[in-house]
Formats: structure tokens, C-alpha cells, sequence
């Protein structure tokens, strides 16, 4: 929540947590297309996410408007 706060000049963000998931989605900026979708925060994240055999999931919403990440874990977790 800090990255929504500090980078994303977002109005709004919506966190979904279900079982298996994790979803947080803004309407701001979406991170600079240079980044790769890598900044240091993506990266740990995936780090953390792999040990459980969870997928990380980032991009753009699929309205094409900001930041989507969403972490699901395997169903037989």
C-alpha cells in the first residue's frame, strides 16, 4: 500500500483477499514502462510468492488504466 500511496497518484484502490489470492488494484499512473514491471518491491514479492509456489501477476488493469498486481497461490495449497 505504501508503492499505491508514494508512486501511483491514485484516487482509488481496491485490495481483494480471497483464499489463494491477493488483488490490488488503482486507478493512477501504472509504473513507468521503463521498470519492466521490476521495481525492488516486484521483485522480493515474486522472491516470497516462489517459495510458496504462488504466481505474482502485475500490469495494467484490463481497462488499460492503472496498476493491477495479484498474487494466487496453487489450489492444492
Amino acid at each position: 500500500m505504501t508503492n499505491v500511496v508514494r508512486h501511483s497518484g491514485a484516487r482509488r484502490c481496491v485490495i481483494r483477499v480471497e483464499p489463494g489470492l491477493v488483488e490490488v488494484r488503482d486507478d493512477g499512473r501504472g509504473p513507468a514502462a521503463e521498470s519492466g514491471w521490476n521495481g525492488h518491491g516486484l521483485v522480493g514479492l515474486r522472491e516470497r510468492a516462489r517459495r510458496l509456489d504462488a504466481t505474482v501477476t502485475v500490469g495494467r488493469r484490463s481497462d488499460g488504466l492503472g496498476f493491477l498486481l495479484r498474487v494466487t497461490l496453487p489450489a492444492d495449497r
